[in-house]
C-alpha cells in the first residue's frame, strides 16, 4: 500500500469520526420532520389546485372526451388524498420516535453524570432515502449508548463492592527488608 493511500486512508476515517461526533440525533429528528411537513404542505396545495381545476373543468366542458379527463384527475386526486393520508401515519410515527429517542438520550445523559463523567454524547448517523431508517439506526445508536452506560455503572459498582487490599506479609519480602536493614 503507497504512502498516500495510507495517508488518505488516515484522514477520511478522522473526518467521518469527526463528522459523527457533531451529528445530533434531536437536530437530525426535528430537519426530517420538518422535511416531512413541508412534503406534507405542498401535497396539500397541490390537491387543492387539482380540486379546482376538476371543479372549473366540470362546469365549463360537456364532452365526452372531457369527462374522461376529469375522471383521470379524480382518479389522480385520489391517489394523492391516499399519500398524504400515509404521509401523516409518517410523520406521527416519526413523532413518536422522536419522543422516545428523546427520553432515552435523558436518561443515558443522567446515567453518565451520575457516574461522573461528563463527556459529550454523540450519535452518528447516516443519510439514506427512508426516514424511518435513520430513526432506527439512531434508536440503535441510543441503545448502544445506553448499554455503554450500563457496563459503567456496573464497573462502578464492582469497584465499590472490592474489598481494600491487604497488606501481605510475605517472608521473601520481610526477609529481604531485614538485609537492607543490616547494610
Amino acid at each position: 500500500m503507497s504512502l498516500w493511500t495510507r495517508i488518505s486512508n488516515v484522514f477520511r476515517a478522522n473526518a467521518n469520526a469527526l463528522i459523527g461526533q457533531m451529528e445530533d440525533p434531536l437536530k437530525l429528528a426535528d430537519l426530517t420532520i420538518s422535511e416531512m411537513l413541508e412534503k406534507e404542505r405542498r401535497g396539500r396545495q397541490k390537491l387543492l389546485q387539482i380540486d379546482a381545476f376538476i371543479r372549473l373543468a366540470e362546469k365549463q366542458n360537456h364532452s365526452q372526451n372531457d369527462s374522461a379527463h376529469i375522471k383521470q384527475m379524480r382518479t389522480n386526486s385520489d391517489a394523492l388524498m391516499q399519500s398524504l393520508d400515509h404521509l401523516r401515519t409518517q410523520i406521527q410515527e416519526a413523532k413518536k420516535r422522536r419522543h422516545a429517542m428523546y427520553i432515552q438520550l435523558q436518561k443515558q445523559k443522567m446515567q453518565t453524570r451520575q457516574l461522573g463523567q461528563n463527556r459529550p454524547i454523540h450519535v452518528s448517523a447516516v443519510f439514506d432515502a427512508s426516514t424511518l431508517d435513520t430513526y432506527d439506526r439512531m434508536a440503535d445508536k441510543i441503545d448502544q449508548l445506553e448499554a455503554e452506560a450500563a457496563a459503567l455503572s456496573e464497573l462502578a459498582e464492582m469497584d465499590r463492592k472490592k474489598p481494600a487490599p491487604k497488606p501481605e506479609h510475605d517472608e521473601i519480602i520481610e526477609g529481604e527488608f531485614e538485609e537492607i536493614k543490616k547494610r
